[in-house]
């Protein structure tokens, strides 16, 4: 696709009056800040359309129907104004209209209309029902923030330095996405497989900004980003959407803050705590890889966040899967980044190269004579058996490791003289391995041997398909190992 026009800002008359003593309205500071920032991104002078003779009778004129067609994408700068307006609701749905024609309005999952909500509406005003449909539920730009009172407060360079730092963040933002767009739209997608897709979790306010920062490397690294559309705001709509959504990814991260957040209607749950526990469940279903962001300075007032953020640290079962990171955002970029690799490494092994003959044993450096029984019995059943690497380069032993684990047809985990934080560590990292290897997943068993412990016991009582060697006889054991790997 192709078009000579990069951008057309669309606004309401009023939103662009100065404020007292100030020489230039909102939209012209916006439209000045959009074409310098994406002028640099894209490498020549962004081609932006504005009506600056905007009147104020609402007169929707042919001129600017004429330059749709030669548009790429349209700004529109919403406001209670602007979504009572003729003029505007007119630019809207006939820039959605013709750009159906010309290559569709969503091209692959971005959304050639970019809603900048300058100033927050009401429930009565709403997008004009021609475009409601498929707008309606795609993520705005925010130019705005509530204070302690809850008054929104625009973010406009006239208010001081602080509100200039979040306007020019924002606008970068913004230009950001659509340079994105543009290059999208103006060549084919890269030929080979896609990298994989990652969930960035809705978060509170006072992690937007890190969860904006992180999600712009993310997509300059060219990875997909979900949510790319606004959540129901039912409870049971939000946990089905949030699930089908983790469904499409290889990673979630969760940035948890100081507050409590939204919570949707028909529940008491916050959509941080929501969206952690249905990513609990579809790491458990298919090893969804996990990153956990809780500050170590993170302060509280809210009763409800602290019980939540105390869970989080003590409760294994809101842990499940993640990587739990309780530094800055560095840390957290690290941590995502040393994730994505894990999974690009495992994926990056063809199914064909499974060896369904390599049974892979992880145990503690303790257990390796312990293992012998059981391996004998393995090879004499046809198997190729290989221990945990121990020795070595720190780096060349994880490698090895890892090279085992996503090439085994088979992993047992022979749960011996290692303590539960052990055991915990080597689930999630096979986890991590069965989610990356969601079209051919290996054959997973825990082995549990001597000493018994309560820990031990609780597992064999509560999840099924455990062995027991820690009581039973071993020949038992060993022969419920092979019966459970197909091998008898």
């Amino acid at each position: 696709m192709s078009f000579t026009r990069d951008a057309f800002i669309s606004y309401a008359h009023i939103d662009n009056e100065p404020l007292p003593d100030e020489k230039e309205g909102w939209v012209t500071v916006f439209d000045k800040a959009l074409r310098q920032v994406l002028s640099r991104y894209t490498g020549k002078d962004a081609n932006i359309w504005r009506d600056e003779k905007l009147q104020g009778n609402d007169v929707f004129s042919d001129e600017i129907l004429s330059q749709f067609p030669e548009t790429a994408v349209l700004v529109s700068v919403l406001s209670p104004r602007y979504l009572k307006s003729e003029w505007c609701s007119k630019e809207m749905t006939q820039f959605y209209e013709i750009a159906e024609k010309s290559g569709g309005i969503i091209i692959g999952n971005k959304c050639r209309i970019f809603k900048i909500i300058k100033t927050p509406f009401g429930r009565d005003e709403s997008l004009p029902p021609e475009v409601a449909g498929v707008l309606g539920r795609i993520l705005g730009y925010e130019f705005y923030h509530l204070d302690a009172d809850n008054t929104p407060q625009e973010l406009d360079p006239a208010y001081g330095d602080s509100a200039r730092q979040d306007f020019l963040k924002s606008v970068t933002r913004v230009a950001w996405h659509i340079k994105e767009l543009l290059d999208v739209m103006s060549s084919a997608p890269a030929a080979g497989k896609a990298r994989p897709s990652i969930y960035l979790a809705e978060c509170t306010r006072d992690q937007r900004d890190a969860r904006s920062t992180l999600e712009g490397e993310l997509k300059r690294l060219g990875y997909d980003i979900l949510p790319d559309s606004q959540l129901p705001t039912d409870s049971v709509e939000y946990v089905a959407e949030v699930e089908k959504q983790l469904q499409q990814c290889d990673l979630s991260i969760h940035l948890v803050g100081s507050s409590y957040g939204a919570v949707p209607d028909g529940t008491d749950q916050s959509v941080v705590a929501l969206q952690n526990a249905s990513a609990v469940g579809v790491s458990r279903k298919s090893g969804l890889a996990r990153v956990i962001s809780v500050p170590a300075d993170l302060q509280t007032t809210d009763p409800r966040q602290q019980a939540f953020i105390t869970a989080l640290h003590e409760d294994a079962g809101l842990q499940f899967g993640a990587d739990l990171i309780t530094g800055g955002i560095e840390d957290l970029k690290s941590a995502v980044l040393a994730a994505l690799a894990r999974v690009e490494r495992a994926t990056s092994i063809p199914v064909a190269g499974a060896d369904k003959t390599l049974v892979y044993v992880i145990c503690d450096p303790r257990d390796v004579q312990a293992t012998i029984p059981l391996a004998k019995s393995l090879v004499a059943r046809g198997m190729r058996v290989e221990l945990t690497v121990f020795d070595g380069d720190a780096a060349a032993v994880r490698e090895a490791n890892e090279q085992l684990m996503t090439t085994a047809g088979a992993i047992v985990l022979f749960w011996g003289a290692g303590d539960d934080t052990w055991r915990a560590y080597q689930q999630s990292d096979i986890r991590k391995n069965q989610g990356a290897r969601r079209d051919n997943p290996p054959k997973t068993i825990t082995y549990v041997a001597g000493p018994a412990t309560s820990k031990k016991q609780f597992l064999l009582q509560t999840e099924a398909g455990v062995i027991d060697a820690s009581s039973a006889p071993e020949e038992q054991a060993i022969a419920a190992l092979a019966k459970a790997l197909g091998l008898t």
